[in-house]
């Protein structure tokens, strides 16, 4: 599909890019079981430093592929003389439904050799960003808030391996991967057993109560493989009263 949107106009090719998106958010969907609205989707799209999966759609980033390879950027000044870059660019965005923010940046660009196709996935990432928190609610844009700052997607980018002890279970992706999408993961209502408050269906108050939930259990592993390897090293440490 790289290929493809490197080498073809995106309007020569929309269909099957378009088609190749939706095959990937349904075999995303049966894989996970979650059913996703267009908003939680549309967060999946984006790059995980920015709260999402990084399942970039093609159809989105076909123009970006194309101007990096056939396209330069133009000042405003080349921009009024109809050059084949400008236009394509201007084109572009007016016929194909560039968000208007990033085509405006890639002809005002400075620079006068080929945008990197980074580059202009960056402007279209900040674009879509911003037109996802306008149809957002509060919770959502808190939500996605959290799971943007930094070191939030480490769990997203462990190395599977058995022998690091980094290889995620089904149950620990998908609530990681629900979590940050905001769908329902566990069954909500009852009291927490721990601190008596009511639990919630996305298993926020799981991993934030520290009467004994998730915040507890990992600062008390945490603490064991500290204790045994201290321990091993003969320097005669004293394992955390309970309580």
């Amino acid at each position: 599909m790289n290929y493809l949107a490197r080498t073809t106009p995106a309007r020569l090719c929309r269909e099957t890019l378009v088609a190749f998106d939706n095959a990937t958010q349904e075999a995303f969907c049966t894989l996970t079981g979650f059913a996703l609205d267009p908003l939680a989707w549309e967060q999946a799209t984006l790059p995980t430093r920015m709260g999402g999966l990084g399942l970039r759609a093609a159809a989105s980033v076909a123009d970006a592929a194309y101007i990096a390879v056939h396209g330069r950027p133009c000042s405003s000044s080349a921009r009024t003389c109809g050059t084949r870059s400008c236009g394509m660019v201007t084109s572009r965005a007016q016929t194909w439904s560039w968000p208007s923010s990033a085509a405006t940046a890639c002809c005002e660009s400075p620079v006068h050799q080929a945008l990197a196709q980074s580059s202009v996935n960056c402007l279209l990432n900040t674009a879509q960003l911003q037109q996802w928190r306008a149809r957002a609610g509060t919770d959502d844009a808190c939500r996605l808030q959290a799971y943007s700052d930094e070191g939030a997607d480490a769990v997203l980018a462990l190395a599977p391996s058995f022998t690091l002890d980094t290889n995620l279970s089904r149950h620990d992706c998908l609530t990681a991967v629900g979590g940050r999408l905001g769908v329902d993961v566990c069954v909500g209502g009852g009291p927490c057993r721990f601190c008596g408050q009511a639990q919630d269906a996305k298993g926020r108050h799981a991993l934030s109560c520290m009467g004994g939930g998730d915040a507890v259990v990992l600062h008390n592993a945490l603490r064991d493989v500290v204790y045994d390897y201290c321990r091993r090293a003969q320097v005669r440490p004293q394992l955390e009263a309970p309580g």
